[in-house]
């Protein structure tokens, strides 16, 4: 059946444009979508997993790097604004 044929049996107005991206889905099987994600931290394992918050399955669990292993003493940077007028106050 060719897109003409189809389009005339379609119950709304379709571009040609958009009738080929859904065939290509179609041929295809499979389309792209976002989906939300959350970075699970596991440090009694010493791992990182990625998991999809809609399913709650794990997309991805790897070993820490380096970098994510190393504890931070300090999660924030001191404020730019008002932290030397702060010190000053401190010393007198």
């Amino acid at each position: 059946m060719e897109v003409k044929e189809t389009k005339k049996h379609l119950p709304c107005e379709l571009t040609e444009e958009e009738i080929g991206v859904l065939a290509r889905k179609i041929q295809n099987g499979y389309e792209f979508r976002d989906v939300d994600c959350e970075i699970q931290f596991l440090e009694n394992e010493k791992a990182v997993q990625i998991v999809r918050l809609d399913t709650g399955q794990v997309i991805e669990k790897r070993a820490m790097t380096p970098d994510e292993l190393q504890k931070h003493l300090f999660e924030e940077e001191p404020p730019e604004e008002g932290f030397e007028e702060e010190k000053e106050a401190n010393h007198e």
